[in-house]
């Protein structure tokens, strides 16, 4: 499982969560958010949730 940020002019910062080398999740952070990191730490804790099973 790896998490990969990619910088975007438009838009700010599209994260992308991969398993397996295919996206199981996408989102959307604009430049203007605060709240980065419990953004992460919520991604964080729902990847380590849904592979732990």
């Amino acid at each position: 499982m790896s998490i990969v940020e990619r910088a975007t002019a438009r838009s700010g910062s599209e994260i992308t969560i991969l398993h397996n080398r295919k996206p199981i999740y996408i989102t959307v952070v604009s430049p203007a958010s605060r709240n980065i990191d419990d953004q992460a730490d919520f991604y964080r804790l729902f990847s380590f949730q849904s592979f732990s099973m």
